[in-house]
């Protein structure tokens, strides 16, 4: 156990959890005390006063949850009950997907990997993002030039090299989940090359 990661989990998995905690815990209260960037979906129209919970980050937690369980059950359909706790979930999943395929397991990592970074960003952290972006995705696969960069007011990742461009003549551009299975398959590439 080599700088506090146990010998056969990946970092991910372990941010994933402790920002899915922490947003539990720290960034659940009502949004007007809260530090959360995500807004909410759901508005109160009259009525009773405004709940004591930010519900937008209720409801991200419940979406990362269910998105984490529907993919294990689609490969474990007999896996025990999922745990309630948003953050347990990360665990459970990587316990049933152990014989999953590598190409399961790769979608598996992405979608950890990017619920990783959706759990920074709702805490107003973009620093996963733009480091993922800069570091681990580049060269840009398009282009071959270390111009990416993260675009928090639409939650991309552009191309910045004016020659890099799609068939409308746009920036090319990355979703996260995009990014997510990027970085993955890259590390997976460097590992085999290791190996």
């Amino acid at each position: 156990m080599e700088s506090g990661v146990p010998m056969g989990v990946s970092e991910d998995r372990l941010t994933a959890a402790a920002r899915l905690k922490l947003l539990r815990l720290e960034f659940t209260a009502h949004p007007s005390s809260s530090r959360s960037t995500v807004t909410p979906s759901r508005t109160s129209t009259g009525g009773p006063p405004p709940t004591p919970a930010n519900v937008a980050v209720i409801d991200h937690l419940v979406e990362s949850r269910n998105e984490m369980v529907a993919y294990t059950r689609a490969i474990a359909p007999d896996a025990e009950r999922a745990p309630v706790e948003a953050a347990d979930v990360v665990d459970w999943v990587y316990q049933h997907t152990v014989h999953a395929t590598s190409v399961q397991r790769m979608v598996r990592d992405a979608m950890v990997l990017r619920q990783s970074w959706e759990h920074a960003l709702a805490m107003g952290d973009e620093r996963p993002v733009r480091a993922a972006a800069r570091w681990e995705a580049c060269p840009n696969p398009t282009c071959g030039c270390w111009s990416l960069f993260y675009q928090p007011a639409r939650r991309i990742v552009a191309c910045v090299n004016g020659r890099c461009t799609n068939e409308l003549g746009l920036p090319t551009v990355w979703e996260l989940r995009q990014l997510a299975e990027l970085v993955i398959a890259r590390r997976n590439a460097v590992t085999a090359a290791a190996t």
